[in-house]
């Protein structure tokens, strides 16, 4: 009866660690490009609800009343709204701009709200 000796074993014991080792490493590999690609579609589905939501409201508006300054990076116009108890229809100042990556909306003035993350330009 012949058996294996101690050197074979620990032979096929290191060639199965380095095997599963590189297994291991191409799955660790395949799993932070998922999550880096979940993390951008996160960032483009953010970006396109703020766009959708900017452009529902630019639609409201009358040309006259859009302001861009500061070369683009901020965007204010008014919108008109209608008060349930009052018939006057007030107009609402909205300004969107960027500040630290993030697209904020500030409706009514002073009231801030981020709708998007990792944002280079509106």
């Amino acid at each position: 009866m012949k058996a294996f000796t101690l050197i074979e074993l620990l032979i096929s014991a290191v060639v199965l660690i380095l095997l599963m080792g590189g297994v291991f490493s191409i799955l660790n590999i395949a799993n932070m490009d998922w999550y880096l690609e979940v993390g951008l579609l996160n960032v483009h589905q953010q970006a396109r609800q703020a766009m959708h939501g900017m452009v529902r409201e630019l639609r409201q508006s009358r040309n006259q009343d859009i302001t861009i300054t500061s070369g683009g990076a901020t965007i204010e116009f008014t919108i008109p709204q209608s008060l349930m108890s009052d018939p006057i229809t007030y107009y609402q100042p909205i300004r969107y701009y960027i500040s630290s990556n993030q697209v904020i909306r500030e409706h009514p003035l002073g009231t801030t709200s981020v709708l998007a993350n990792n944002a280079k330009s509106l």
